[in-house]
């Protein structure tokens, strides 16, 4: 599937499932948003993913500070 142009929000992502996914997304050429409670854990996730492709940044945060 063709990403390219789309941006992708996913939520609890900077490990496990999540992570998979963000980096598919990225792969497939998605622009990604990463948001995880783990502010820490989302701003170096989201580094290390934009070193290989500059289109992911993170916004760390729960639903509570999202709305």
């Amino acid at each position: 599937m063709d990403f390219k142009n789309k941006v992708a929000i996913v939520t609890g992502d900077c490990q496990g499932i999540g992570l998979e996914i963000c980096r598919q997304l990225i792969n497939e050429g998605a622009n990604v948003i990463l948001n995880d409670i783990d502010t820490f854990l989302a701003n170096d996730i989201a580094n290390k993913m934009q070193q290989k492709n500059n289109n992911c940044i993170a916004h760390a945060g729960d639903e509570a500070t999202c709305m």
